[in-house]
């Protein structure tokens, strides 16, 4: 009975598969059909409908049969048609035991198809091709790469106007002291925070020794004269004034010509243009000593003055036009062999600042993108202008003044930039591909407010993620930038952001997003969890575009060819609208001298041909890599053993107003103190934001160690002492190290002697008693106690017991110099250099030395931070 049943169930099975191949054999019949109609081939009408039956019905052993029956143009069609994925019916075999017999079941397994529009991250790629496959789309499957109703953008909006002292806000610096500053996690927080739209790290070449010589004029001359440097001619004005061509108003537009030259004759331009300024200068010092001789004589015309007050008047009517000067800009510096000094000292740089670093997604672009993952140099004269922008894809950036001369900033909240780019179109200038100044009393009148700075020589400006800037030159100096992705969730969001924008305003997205989140989910672990998200839904709005198409293409019995991606292949746009073209791509020959292909999306490919004849579509990723790459890319967690966790043992810091580099406060929050100074407050950005103005604080890390976070330290600025005190108080405190360096080597020569001593005395009787060296009889004792095997014995266990006696020896010392605290008694040299320097900074002689516990906790034990 069993048996029959079995039967009874595997021959429906077999009738659900026979019925199922019919049905596809139709669907194809029809689809063949009517392209055999148009092509009038009614000849070969039952050749080819029984070829094709065959194949659907039994691939392996009708498959010549068919090939023979089909043209090549046909056999392409039945080809391009099997590319999707065949329909499956999926059997689970149960096993089932009935005493010594085993059987099984068949069981057909339903896969539950959800719907496209409830497709989220949280399914796997499988569930999203098979939605894909299901869902019916008409036209274009057109959704955004961004999470919908999700943003991590501070809201800074004011709702009130905000007073004039408030629209010009102090600016954010950092001033470094020490390597170890730099490198400090909190430098990265602080600016890669979401309110802070720029900061300026003061002090930084100095604290890393940066050889910023290499980067001076004359140095690039001698590394390559002959390298091209693009040239703009502009009109010299003032900083905060951008005048018309007539003179007559101040206006946005920012017009310049564009010229070519080398560095060598840039070069000397900016000297020469040195050497005019000093002309100037010291004719303009003669006629002023001139004209106070005048003014000592008495004047007999007294209706002189009225006449040069009437000129004055009336000049002051129209601007007048300032001095024609040249900016060189855009110099490459990415060659490696050409460059290779100043590459490798930018390697000081700390990582998340540097030109390539893992955590930076413009090193995950996979080819290089001139002036965003390679260095560029500016060569300025004064009155150089870099006009008003946001950088590509509003990625970050990194700028840093080689000098001899100072830089003016300017620089606006991303928040604020739809607000400037409506002043653009109001006069008539393109925000994303235009020249423009803003003009300040616009900005200040619309309640935007400006930060306003210089940048002295050494100073790096790290221009945050999307803020709106512009730059001009007070002095003649060099500056070499780059731009740097964060893989942070603002960096992130206003990336992507601004390349569905670009694809609105018909603009190249310099950075190819979609090619970099790809490469971002295949090579680095994220474990931001808003990162994650964002990273991981462009990732599904990816696939379900190309999954579509693809669908669509295989319907319209279009062939796609597969061509791998090589090493170094850089990302593709549209030839027409330069958007990019990921994975798909639409690709012509254009007839002309060279046989070349161009690339074009869907919509301009559809446009040239609409059932895009003459048009070959590439793939350049297997759906299933995609979906492997998809399915591996999840949130990374980590032990947070060891490491840094939120709420706890943190310090909160205060951010003072801008103050000169000797003379900014080191603030103490919770007895705790930060060698990081930060120079100003995020109050001003708070007030900004309509909030009250309270001081914001910036979470940061615990100190390195519990010697600097000792209390009672004073709060009063540094002091220098003055040249004689500081060179007497140098040598006092050399006389010193040098008392506690003696005490340390006579203590370790104790201590060593003292343990080394039974291998020494064997060694040394071994080697005196021995016959080649005292021959018996002359020392008594020798001759009666040892003999030659005796003296051997002593020199092989004195030999041996060396290594583990030394060992011991060294253990002690450590102990005995731990306990009595000998290394903290030396004084540091800066002790010399400042009055009040407190005693916990530098653990000198006082309560921590020769037996204190200053520095060390009640259980003494120094706490770490790592």
């Amino acid at each position: 009975m069993a048996r029959a049943i079995r039967r009874k169930k595997i021959a429906e099975y077999l009738a659900d598969l026979n019925l199922q191949s019919k049905e596809g054999s139709d669907k194809n019949r029809s689809h063949y059909d009517t392209d055999k109609k148009k092509r009038k081939e009614a000849s070969s009408a039952n050749s080819t409908s029984e070829g094709e039956h065959a194949e659907c019905s039994s691939e392996h052993t009708m498959g010549s049969e068919s090939g023979s029956s089909l043209g090549s143009t046909d056999f392409l069609k039945l080809k391009a048609l099997s590319d999707g994925p065949p329909k499956e019916l999926k059997i689970r075999l149960i096993k089932v035991e009935s005493g010594d017999r085993e059987t099984f079941i068949a069981s057909e397994v339903e896969e539950k198809r959800i719907p496209l529009e409830e497709i989220s991250i949280k399914n796997t790629a499988s569930e999203i091709i098979r939605s894909c496959k299901g869902a019916r789309v008409k036209g274009k499957f057109r959704e955004s790469y961004l999470l919908p109703a999700f943003s991590v953008k501070p809201t800074m909006t004011p709702e009130e106007p905000i007073s004039r002292e408030k629209l010009n806000p102090p600016t954010p610096s950092i001033y470094l002291e020490s390597k170890r500053d730099a490198f400090s996690p909190v430098l990265l927080q602080f600016c890669t925070d979401a309110k802070n739209p720029v900061t300026v790290i003061r002090g930084l070449a100095g604290s890393l020794r940066l050889n910023l010589g290499l980067f001076s004029t004359k140095s690039l001359v001698e590394a390559n004269a002959e390298q091209a440097v693009e040239v703009r001619t502009q009109v010299q004005q003032p900083a905060d004034e951008n005048w018309d061509p007539t003179g007559t108003g101040q206006t946005w537009p920012c017009e310049s010509s564009r010229s070519h030259t080398t560095i060598a004759k840039y070069a000397q331009y900016q000297a020469s243009s040195f050497q005019e300024s000093l002309q100037e200068e010291k004719g303009s010092d003669e006629e002023e000593d001139d004209d106070d001789e005048k003014d000592k004589k008495p004047s007999n015309s007294s209706d002189t003055p009225s006449k040069d007050s009437s000129k004055e008047s009336s000049s002051a009517e129209q601007k007048a036009v300032g001095k024609i000067i040249k900016f060189g800009t855009n110099i490459d510096l990415s060659d490696p062999k050409r460059w290779k000094p100043q590459l490798q000292e930018l390697q000081k740089l700390p990582a998340f600042m540097r030109v390539a670093s893992s955590g930076n997604m413009l090193s995950h672009v996979g080819h290089t993108i001139l002036g965003m993952n390679s260095v560029q140099l500016y060569m300025k004269v004064p009155g150089s202008r870099t006009p008003g922008h946001q950088e590509n894809n509003n990625f970050c950036s990194v700028n840093i003044n080689i000098g001899p001369g100072d830089c003016e900033w300017f620089s606006v909240h991303e928040n604020y930039w739809q607000a400037i780019s409506d002043f653009c179109e109001k006069h008539g200038v393109d925000y994303l591909t235009g020249s423009w100044w803003p003009v300040l009393e616009d900005l200040y009148n619309a309640n935007i407010p400006v930060y306003r700075f210089i940048q002295r020589p050494g100073d790096l400006v790290w221009i945050n993620a999307g803020t709106v800037h512009w730059v001009q030159a007070v002095g003649w100096c060099n500056n070499i930038a780059w731009n740097v992705g964060p893989l942070n969730a603002y960096q992130y969001q206003l990336a992507l952001e601004r390349f569905e924008w670009n694809e609105v305003k018909k603009v190249k997205s310099i950075v190819p997003m979609i090619h970099v989140s790809w490469n971002v989910a295949r090579t680095v672990k994220i474990s931001d969890p808003d990162t994650y998200k964002m990273i991981k839904h462009c990732l599904l709005q990816s696939i379900k575009h190309i999954q579509i198409l693809r669908d669509q293409l295989v319907a319209d019995g279009k062939k796609l060819s597969y061509q791998s991606r090589v090493k170094d292949e850089p990302a593709y746009y549209c030839n027409e609208c330069d958007v990019e073209v990921f994975d798909l791509l639409f690709v012509t020959s254009e007839s002309n001298s060279r046989k070349t292909y161009v690339v074009h999306c869907e919509d301009c490919a559809r446009q040239r041909s609409p059932n895009l004849n003459n048009v070959v579509v590439l793939e350049q990723y297997r759906i299933e890599e995609l979906m492997n790459t998809y399915d591996s890319f999840s949130l990374f967690t980590m032990s947070m053993t060891g490491t840094l966790e939120k709420g706890a043992h943190h310090q909160a810091l205060d951010l003072s107003e801008e103050l000169p580099p000797h003379h900014h406060q080191i603030h103490h929050q919770m007895n705790h103190h930060q060698h990081l100074h930060h120079s100003n407050s995020l109050a001003s950005t708070t007030a900004v934001g309509g909030g009250r103005e309270t001081p914001s604080r910036v979470v940061v890390p615990p100190p390195y160690s519990a010697a600097e976070s000792g209390g009672g330290g004073s709060d009063a600025p540094l002091e220098l002492r003055g040249s004689l005190d500081c060179w007497a108080c140098s040598v006092l405190v050399t006389a010193q190290n040098l008392v506690i360096a003696t005490i340390n080597t006579c203590l370790a020569g104790l201590v060593f002697g003292t343990i080394l001593l039974p291998a020494i005395v064997m060694v040394v009787f071994g080697f005196l008693c021995h016959s080649t060296v005292r021959p018996h009889g002359t020392t008594p004792y020798c001759s009666d106690l040892l003999t030659d095997g005796g003296c051997v014995a002593l020199l092989v266990v004195g030999f041996l017991l060396v290594t583990p006696l030394l060992v011991l020896a060294l253990a002690a010392y450590c102990r005995l110099a731990r306990h009595l605290q000998l290394g903290l008694c030396f004084i540091p040299y800066s002790r010399a250099v400042y009055k009040n320097m407190p005693a916990t900074q530098h653990r000198g002689l006082g309560t921590g030395c020769c037996g204190g516990r200053d520095g060390v906790d009640g259980s003494g034990k120094a706490k770490v931070w790592v």
